[in-house]
C-alpha cells in the first residue's frame, strides 16, 4: 500500500537537516527516513512555494528546496490536480519565472475557476 503525504511549511522546516543537526531531534531524522520509502509519496503544493518565498534568507530557501528534492516530493499541479514528477529544484525555478513575470506586468495574485 502507498500513501499520499501533504507535509506542512513548518513540517519541511523541521526536516532541514542543518535544524535536525542542531536540535538533535532524532524523531524527525526517522521520520524523515521513512518518507523515503517506497510507500510514501511526499507531495507539495503552489502554497508551499509561496511560504518559502516569503523565507528571507535565500540559503533557507533552498534548504526547503532540497528537503523535497531529498524526498522525492511530487508537485500538486493546481489547475489539474495532477503529480508532476519534475525535480522540485525545476519547479520552484519555473515558480520564480511566473513570480518574476507576474510582477513585471503588474499582476499579483490569480485566481482559479471552475
Amino acid at each position: 500500500m502507498s500513501y499520499i503525504i501533504y507535509l506542512d511549511q513548518n513540517i519541511l522546516s523541521d526536516f532541514r537537516q542543518k535544524k535536525i543537526d542542531s536540535v538533535g531531534n532524532n524523531d524527525n531524522r526517522l521520520l524523515k527516513l521513512a518518507l523515503k520509502s517506497e510507500q510514501s509519496t511526499v507531495v507539495y503544493s503552489y502554497v508551499n512555494l509561496q511560504e518559502i518565498l516569503q523565507i528571507e534568507k535565500i540559503e533557507y530557501r533552498q534548504e526547503h528546496i532540497e528537503v523535497l528534492m531529498e524526498l522525492s516530493a511530487q508537485y500538486i499541479e493546481p489547475s489539474t490536480g495532477q503529480l508532476k514528477t519534475t525535480n522540485p529544484e525545476m519547479i520552484w525555478n519555473e515558480y520564480l519565472e511566473i513570480i518574476k513575470t507576474n510582477n513585471e506586468i503588474g499582476v499579483d495574485s490569480l485566481m482559479y475557476t471552475q
